[in-house]
Formats: C-alpha cells, structure tokens, sequence
C-alpha cells in the first residue's frame, strides 16, 4: 500500500467505520472461506484474527484524535493482522486474502460516497 492510498484510507476511516464494519458484517463467512479454501485447522484461527482486526478498528477513532495517530493505529493493526495471516495461510491464500479485503473497503468507500 502506498503512503497516499494509506493517507486516503485514514481521511475515510473515521467516516467509513461504521459503513465498513457494516459491509464485514454482511460477508458470509463460508463463502469467505470457501473463496480462500479455507482448512478447518485454518478457519477458526482466521475467524479469530479478523475478529480481532475489525474490533481494533471500530475503536481507532474513539482512541486517537487526531488524523496522524489514526493513520499510525490504522497501519499498526493492518500489519499486525497481516503477520497473524501469513502465519497460517499460505502465499497464494493471502494473496488472494489481501485482494478481497481491498475490496471490501473499496466498496464501503462507495458506499460511504454515495
């Protein structure tokens, strides 16, 4: 991720929050799974640190005041959520991980947007 599609994301972030949680919410964990073909060792492990990864999320905007702090909580929890994945997906699942989680915030952009 560059430093401006990272900037763009944090300008959106405290607005977009509840939009994207929203969009999370609706994804239908089987067929996340079933698109990354998923494990059952892997599943509840990946369903773990999502879980995580979103709660950390909705509370950036609660915990940092201004922009800078809330683009360093948003990059920090992004790494972190991304060294859990690659500790148990392989590289082709989290290629594959990284580009639908793109997506889902590219669509609550949209959505945000109108």
């Amino acid at each position: 991720m560059t430093f401006r599609s990272t900037l763009i994301c944090v300008l959106f972030l405290g607005a977009t929050l509840p939009t994207f949680s929203q969009s999370v919410a609706e994804i239908d964990r089987d067929e996340y799974f079933a698109e990354l073909n998923l494990t059952e060792e892997q599943k509840p492990e990946f369903d773990t640190i999502l879980d995580e990864y979103y709660s950390t999320l909705e509370e950036i905007p609660h915990n940092e005041t201004s922009k800078t702090d809330m683009l360093k909580a948003y990059i920090k929890s992004t790494k972190v959520r991304d060294k859990k994945m690659k500790s148990i997906l392989s590289k082709e699942q989290f290629k594959l991980f990284h580009h639908l989680e793109m997506e889902l915030e590219r669509r609550a952009r949209k959505e945000y947007r109108g």
